[in-house]
């Protein structure tokens, strides 16, 4: 049975730019992302930051208001203003907390507004908020697999039928991706285990049960297309 290589089938990371020019601060936010299962790329200060912003292209900026030199204000005025980045949702973190100062980071372009001190876990949540948000207005480029009417979309983590979606998780976009690029074949459950290990990230802890993550992921596909095959003894595929 062939199989495509994990590499073309790993869902790209979300990446989370963090522009903070306060070290420690900066290190627990990273680790955090981290821990969240995002990728955290570091900025100390607002020119790094828009270097790394516009040649990696990340899906969400962290961006501290006082940075030193260009302000954190200045950094999203920038951002917003060049075509390659003004998609970018950003973020802004700072200490000023009267409402004149939170409309003006709103008018310089920041899509969400944070106070320091802040909960990490709010953050964590306020992030995850305004990806959903990103991923649902982005434009779609032409689906990286198709199976039937079902279209898989491996950046964007989503799934769609005709005029309707779902959105998944990483894990559940590699299987699919691995169950669709072989249309009409039953793979093991030791195949796909051993692939969700292969791609996880050090520290993640996403189970790889898959007898039960498969059963909750049919039920979710079939709110599109029933297509999907479970058969713990068989193997799990996708019909033609």
């Amino acid at each position: 049975m062939r199989l495509d290589s994990l590499e073309n089938l790993r869902p790209m990371p979300t990446t989370v730019l963090v522009v903070e020019d306060e070290e420690d601060v900066r290190t627990l936010i990273c680790k955090k992302i981290a821990d969240a299962g995002m990728l955290p790329l570091q900025a100390a200060t607002g020119s790094e930051g828009l270097s790394l912003a516009r040649h990696h292209s990340p899906n969400l900026v962290l961006l501290d208001w006082m940075l030193p030199g260009q302000s954190g204000i200045d950094v999203c005025k920038t951002l917003k203003r060049d075509s390659a980045t003004s998609h970018l949702p950003v973020i802004l973190l700072t200490a000023k907390s009267e409402e004149a100062d939170r409309v003006t980071g709103l008018e310089a372009g920041a899509d969400d507004y944070l106070v320091k001190p802040f909960s990490v876990r709010e953050l964590i949540l306020r992030i995850q908020s305004e990806l959903r948000k990103s991923q649902r207005t982005a434009p779609l480029d032409g689906p990286d697999l198709r199976v039937g009417t079902l279209e898989l979309f491996r950046n964007q983590h989503l799934l769609r039928s005709g005029s309707r979606s779902i959105t998944l998780d990483p894990p559940e976009v590699l299987i699919l991706a691995l169950l669709m690029s072989n249309p009409g074949q039953l793979l093991k459950a030791d195949i796909l285990a051993e692939k969700l290990r292969s791609a996880q990230e050090p520290g993640s802890r996403i189970t790889t049960d898959i007898r039960h993550r498969m059963e909750a992921l049919r039920e979710k596909v079939a709110l599109l297309e029933d297509r999907l095959v479970c058969d713990p003894r068989a193997g799990y595929g996708i019909s033609c």
